[in-house]
C-alpha cells in the first residue's frame, strides 16, 4: 500500500482531489501535524477486505490448556486461597517502595 504524507494545511487544501484519488487508486495519505503523524486518509475497501482476513497471534504467543475446565477452576480456588489479595499495580507499588527507602 503506498503511503504519502503531506501537512495538515496541504491535506485541506487538496482534501477534494486526495478523496477522489484514494477512492479511485487505493493507497493511504497520513496527515501529519508538526511532523507526527495524526490522522490516515484510506479506502473504506480496503479496510474492510483488511477485516475480514482472520489475524492470528504468532505461536509463541499462544496458550492452549489440556486439561479439563474442572481442574483449571480447582487451582485457581487453590491458588486464591494461598494468596487471598492481589498484588498492587505498579504506581501504587512503587510508591510503597520510595515510602519504604526513605
Amino acid at each position: 500500500m503506498a503511503v504519502r504524507k503531506l501537512g495538515v494545511s496541504e491535506a485541506r487544501r487538496r482534501l477534494p482531489e486526495l478523496v477522489e484519488t484514494i477512492a479511485r487508486d487505493g493507497g493511504r495519505v497520513d496527515v501529519t501535524r508538526r511532523g507526527m503523524p495524526r490522522v490516515s486518509i484510506v479506502r473504506t475497501a480496503d479496510l474492510e477486505r483488511r477485516a475480514v482476513t482472520p489475524v492470528r497471534p504468532p505461536a509463541g504467543l499462544r496458550v492452549e490448556f489440556d486439561f479439563p475446565p474442572e481442574e483449571l477452576l480447582r487451582e485457581i480456588r487453590d491458588l486464591r486461597a494461598r494468596w487471598p489479595h492481589p498484588r498492587p499495580l505498579g504506581r501504587a507499588r512503587s510508591k510503597r517502595r520510595r515510602a519504604r527507602r526513605r
